[in-house]
Order: C-alpha cells, then sequence, then structure tokens
C-alpha cells in the first residue's frame, strides 16, 4: 500500500459507510453528496485493492476485508480523537441523563436493583431505563437506538456492535413445593409426569423439547408466558414446573412456597454478554455504565 495516497478523511467515509451500508444515508451524515461518497469509495478501493463494499438489493454489503478492517480503523480513529481532546475528568456527580439498558425480565429481576443501585452511586443524576429486549431482538434494539447497552444471553455478531461475555448461565426447574420436594433432585420420571409451564418470546418450545426429543421423550405443556415475572404467581399451587435460566430461579425462590432442583435432562449453558454500539466506545459514561453493569454481573456467576 502507498501510504502517501492515505486520507483520514477517507477513513472516516468508510467508517461511516460500514455502520449505514447504504451510501445515501452515509453521505447525510457526512454531509456530503452521494458523488463524494462514491468517489471516495473508489479512492478506498484503490488503497486496499479490494471491493470493500457491494451492491445488494438495499444498500451495500461489507466484503470479508472491510469487515476485518473495520475493528482497527475504528481503533485507530478513536485514538486520535484522544489525543485532540483536552483531558479531563469528568464529574459524573452533576450530569443528568437517561441510560436505555436493554434485558430480559429474568435480568431484570436478579440485576435490575443492583444495576439501579450501582449507576447511582457514580452518577446519581443518571435516569435507569430498563427496555424489554432477548438474544433474537438484541442486535436491532442497539443498531436502532431504542437502547444504549444490552444485557443477553449472546445474540449479538453485527460487525457494528461489540460485546463480551461475563458469566455462564445454565437452567434449573422450579415448582410449588407441595408438587415435589427441593430436597432431592427431581427424577426424569418426575419431570416427564409434570406438566410444563414454558417461558417463551416467540413459541411453544424450547431447549427441554430439544433435549427430551434425544432420548425419545416429550413433555406436556400446560401453558406458556414471556415473562419471567409472572412465573412465581404462575406456579404457586400448581402442578406446574417450569425450567428456566439458574439465576433467575435462585431470585423467585424468595418467594417460600417455591422450591428449585437441578434438571434430569442435559441442559446447554450459554453466554451472558453486554453488548454496545462500537461508535459508543469514546461515550466516557455510557463506558462507565457498561463497567458497573459488567462488575455486577460477574460477581454473581463468579
Amino acid at each position: 500500500m502507498d501510504i502517501s495516497k492515505a486520507d483520514l478523511n477517507l477513513l472516516k467515509v468508510f467508517l461511516v459507510l460500514s455502520e449505514e451500508l447504504n451510501v445515501t444515508r452515509a453521505a447525510n451524515r457526512l454531509h456530503l453528496s452521494q458523488s463524494a461518497v462514491s468517489a471516495s469509495l473508489g479512492r478506498l478501493r484503490e488503497l486496499y485493492q479490494d471491493p470493500l463494499f457491494t451492491r445488494a438489493q438495499v444498500g451495500v454489503v461489507p466484503t470479508t476485508k472491510a469487515l476485518k478492517m473495520k475493528p482497527a480503523i475504528e481503533e485507530a480513529i478513536n485514538q486520535i480523537k484522544a489525543t485532540l481532546s483536552p483531558s479531563k475528568e469528568v464529574d459524573y456527580l452533576s450530569i443528568e441523563r437517561n441510560i436505555t439498558i436493554g434485558l430480559s425480565d429474568d435480568f431484570e429481576l436478579t440485576f435490575g436493583k443492583k444495576i439501579i443501585d450501582g449507576i447511582n452511586d457514580i452518577a446519581p443524576n443518571f435516569t435507569v431505563i430498563f427496555r424489554q429486549t432477548n438474544s433474537a431482538l438484541v442486535e436491532e434494539a442497539l443498531l436502532s437506538r431504542k437502547v444504549d447497552i444490552s444485557i443477553s444471553g449472546g445474540g449479538i455478531k453485527d460487525p457494528r456492535l461489540n460485546s463480551y461475555s461475563v458469566g455462564s448461565a445454565g437452567y434449573m426447574c422450579i415448582f410449588d413445593k407441595k408438587v415435589c420436594s427441593p430436597n432431592s433432585p427431581l427424577t426424569l420420571e418426575e419431570f416427564i409426569s409434570l406438566e410444563h409451564l414454558l417461558v417463551s418470546y416467540s413459541g411453544i418450545t424450547g431447549a427441554v423439547d430439544d433435549g427430551l426429543r434425544e432420548l425419545g421423550l416429550k413433555r406436556k405443556l400446560k401453558a406458556s408466558t414471556s415473562h419471567f415475572s409472572a412465573l412465581s404467581f404462575l406456579l404457586e399451587d400448581s402442578d406446574m414446573v417450569a425450567t428456566i435460566p439458574e439465576f433467575a430461579a435462585a431470585t423467585l425462590i424468595k418467594n417460600k412456597k417455591l422450591g428449585i432442583s437441578s434438571c434430569p435432562i442435559s441442559m446447554p449453558r450459554y453466554s451472558v454478554e453486554v453488548g454496545w454500539r462500537r461508535e459508543s466506545a469514546t461515550d466516557d459514561a455510557l463506558m462507565e455504565v457498561r463497567q458497573v453493569l459488567s462488575s455486577i454481573i460477574a460477581m454473581h456467576f463468579s
């Protein structure tokens, strides 16, 4: 590569185009004409000897090389911005701001109060807004700016987003103590004989059904809900059992009528991840909130 042909403005065009994946939107965001963006893309293609972005039915799609380049270019530009900004201590005590956190209500039940308290400790004038999302919806929620930061069971792969794992979770069975004794694990026979309550955002099957199918078995589904917060009321004085994330089960048994047990079938563990938009890396306040979330959740799983 001939470095003499490099231009920081070209790299800015590259980043915005990689985020918008649309020449018109990129031009509007950069306050440039579409022809100017197209010309810059031509220079980038010559510089990197790669198409970088190819036409799609709607907008453009980054090439493999463009996907690999983006994190390095983004980091380089952020470092340059940092050298141009005066270094100063941010006084979060005086800042008023809304922070919207996307998460499913099992995370909200378990970590919500700790998150509010943790953020209040560093920024008492921040308002915390919890917005329901899940691993199937988290990318759209972040990219559409419905949420600033997320907690999810995975689901983030888009190159415009960043995420890291803060723990891994498994599953437990939860039920009214009158149905089963919490002093001994549920047997497979008991598990199959009981009626089941499913928590699902999209359908009436889940990981339990996959595990039972491998054993040539199936369960009787009595009801399905999309809210973990309803489980305590739905299970109490019923003959149903629910299989839910272990951290949510540990929270729900604060209702003394409920008991928990390990699952009698093999269930997969999954990664618990904090996610954010790559462009938010320069938002010091949001990165401080990210650290609060990460510390609270990681401490639970440690």
